[in-house]
């Protein structure tokens, strides 16, 4: 499972998943929620992948 937390904005879960689609990474299943007050998105997401240098190109800080 990867966990990322972020500010929340619209279009959020859309930029990472294709982030995720052009390094051809599975994504099995997806579970969100948003912290209203502090403004900050919590996406936990169950990934299939084949090596860490996958995971590693979609790494940002």
């Amino acid at each position: 499972m990867v966990r990322v937390q972020a500010n929340d904005r619209s279009g959020l879960l859309r930029d990472i998943t294709t982030i995720l689609a052009n390094e051809k990474v599975n994504v099995l299943g997806v579970a969100s929620r948003s912290d209203i007050k502090q403004q900050i998105a919590t996406i936990d997401m169950t990934i299939e992948i084949y090596n860490l240098q996958v995971l590693a190109a979609c790494s940002v800080s």
